[in-house]
């Protein structure tokens, strides 16, 4: 039983970490890709363990993989540029005033909503 939590743990705390990876480097799957197979590779190729619970080893070098990640991922700005897409948001949908074909949709007073 202590061995299920611990999976569910584990694994728990690694969505949470990816999604955070997600958002951080601007909805890019790829560097979430990247980052779960090279660790599932490391795990397959030595033969960690059968379980995602792993043991001490196991678990340091992931808590190191991790770290390392979170680092990059902090500093990314600084080692890499940024490419030209990221530095302006042309995604982002027009507002009223970028706008200016469009006028601004108008303002409704709480309590004053008609169907």
């Amino acid at each position: 039983m202590m061995e299920l939590l611990g999976i569910v743990a584990i694994t728990g705390t690694g969505g949470i970490g990816f999604c955070w990876f997600f958002m951080k480097w601007r909805y890019n799957i790829w560097a979430i890709f990247g980052l779960h197979s090279l660790m599932n590779l490391w795990w397959e190729v030595f033969a960690v363990d059968d379980t995602a619970l792993g043991g001490w080893l196991a678990n340091g070098a992931r808590l190191a993989t991790v770290i390392i990640a979170v680092l990059l991922t902090i500093y990314k700005d600084r080692i890499w540029k940024p490419l030209p897409s990221e530095d302006d948001d042309s995604d982002a949908a027009p507002t009223a005033s970028t706008n200016p074909d469009r006028p601004a949709a108008p303002r409704v007073q709480p309590g004053c909503e008609t169907a």
